[in-house]
């Protein structure tokens, strides 16, 4: 339809974006550990010899464990290579879906403004498909207009200006077309979702997703608790957020020492959540659980484990 064409160039222009620096990647500060230098030169020789689906992995890889070394500071560099390993994984669309819970996932292992400004240039590439919307051009205009708004990543906010009134024009003619022309045919929905609704408050920053305030301190995380204790198999641990976080569950025993965890973390929005420990492979004895939040809050759960 040629009325969306600006729509359409706007997602090519992301997507085209991002295939452009993976041909021409620059060479990464990548520090002296060998194990982020390794990660990061196979994930990128998987893409340049076509391995898209190793090659999404081991980049996602590289961004989680390497980002919070503080003299690695480029991992920002990789989202570009990770989301045309996406575009050429094939045609199941859902595949966006758990790109976009991944990007949210690790928003905020890095303060930098660059790493904040690529993960969300790759957030919006994913509206080519949102579960339960399809092709999702309202909610992509809806980022792009926080983002101009915020104006927090100036050289992305100038591309989305350009295209900003243009693609509400083209939203607002087919419109009218599908009032004028035919009362039969889908009448275009230009509402733009809020991004809560969507699922993206976190965009806003930690600990400014509609926190409530006491005194002068925000509070996310309000109380953390075991559902079985003491527990033989398995058991969970029950989190109660007040707004949209970046939980992390790390398990030690007696000795200090980690032994299990929920990764990189997992993104909640506000209310009650579990969070499964698996104590199949765990000795009896004492643990302690620690639940962390990307605002740095920390609350302790202690639980014993039986056979």
């Amino acid at each position: 339809m040629k009325r969306f064409l600006t729509i359409f160039l706007l997602f090519n222009m992301l997507v085209a974006k991002s295939q452009a620096q993976t041909k021409t990647h620059p060479t990464l500060n990548v520090d002296s550990n060998s194990y982020c230098t390794e990660l990061y030169r196979s994930g990128h020789s998987l893409m340049q010899g076509g391995g898209y689906d190793k090659a999404y992995d081991t980049l996602r890889l590289f961004v989680s464990h390497c980002t919070d070394i503080s003299h690695d500071p480029d991992t920002w560099r990789v989202f570009p290579e990770i989301t045309g390993s996406v575009q050429a994984k094939g045609e199941d669309k859902s595949r966006w879906d758990s790109y976009r819970e991944w990007l949210k996932s690790v928003l905020y292992l890095s303060e930098s403004d660059y790493y904040y400004c690529s993960d969300v240039s790759a957030i919006l590439s994913t509206f080519q498909y949102f579960a339960g919307r399809g092709y999702d051009v309202n909610g992509l205009l809806a980022v792009s207009k926080y983002l101009i708004g915020s104006n927090r990543c100036p050289d992305l906010t100038q591309q989305l200006m350009k295209s900003w009134g243009p693609s509400r024009a083209d939203q607002y003619h087919v419109w009218a077309d599908s009032v004028t022309v035919d009362t039969n045919i889908y009448k275009v929905d230009t509402t733009l979702p809020s991004l809560d609704d969507l699922g993206l408050g976190i965009l806003r920053g930690k600990a400014k997703v509609n926190s409530p305030v006491i005194g002068l301190h925000p509070h996310v995380l309000l109380d953390a608790t075991a559902d079985r204790n003491p527990f033989t198999a398995n058991t969970a641990i029950l989190v109660h957020t007040s707004s949209t976080t970046l939980i992390r569950v790390a398990l030690y025993d007696m000795l200090g020492r980690e032994v299990q965890t929920n990764g990189i973390g997992r993104v909640i929005e506000a209310g009650r959540h579990a969070i499964a420990i698996d104590g199949t492979k765990l000795d009896p004895g004492n643990y302690y659980a620690r639940v962390s939040t990307s605002d740095n809050e920390v609350l302790t759960v202690k639980l014993s484990h039986i056979k």
